[in-house]
């Protein structure tokens, strides 16, 4: 006599399919965004400084919530991408690009390294060149 707990089970996987459904179509539970692969999804400037700042002070799980909230990616796809952007390469972003940087990029990092903000200058170079955060630090030391 086991065939009626597989019935009852069976019927719990309906129901739960359907309310599953129903609660989708409703709009209470959303469909998750499509974002594509995450070569392909551009992050604004400023958005790039905040996670770049949240992996320079080691808070990684930070900059991972960052990147959900700014591209719509998955958790696997933004850790990737976090993991990525640790190891110094450079995701697309919105903005930024070489034709709209502001003049003199030299001259706002001796500023911010005059006030005391040498990390924010390092994050400046690195998304406005391109640069890996090393790099971007050994140039930032070299305008002494």
């Amino acid at each position: 006599m086991w065939w009626p707990y597989v019935l009852i089970g069976v019927c719990a996987v309906v129901f739960f399919l359907i309310a599953l459904a129903v609660a989708r179509a409703s709009g209470r539970i959303p469909a998750r965004p499509a974002a594509g692969p995450i070569h392909q999804v551009p992050i604004g400037p400023d958005t790039l400084v905040e996670i770049r700042a949240s992996l320079a002070r080691g808070q990684k799980i930070l900059a991972i919530k960052q990147l959900r909230e700014a591209t719509g990616l998955g958790l696997a796809d933004a850790k990737r991408l976090a993991d990525a952007m640790e190891a110094g390469h450079q995701p697309p972003s919105r903005g930024g690009q070489a034709s709209e940087r502001k003049p003199d990029l030299a001259r706002r990092v001796r500023e911010l390294r005059a006030a005391g903000r040498d990390m924010e200058a390092v994050q400046l170079v690195a998304d406005e060149t391109g640069m890996g955060l090393a790099d971007a630090e050994r140039f930032v030391r070299s305008l002494d």
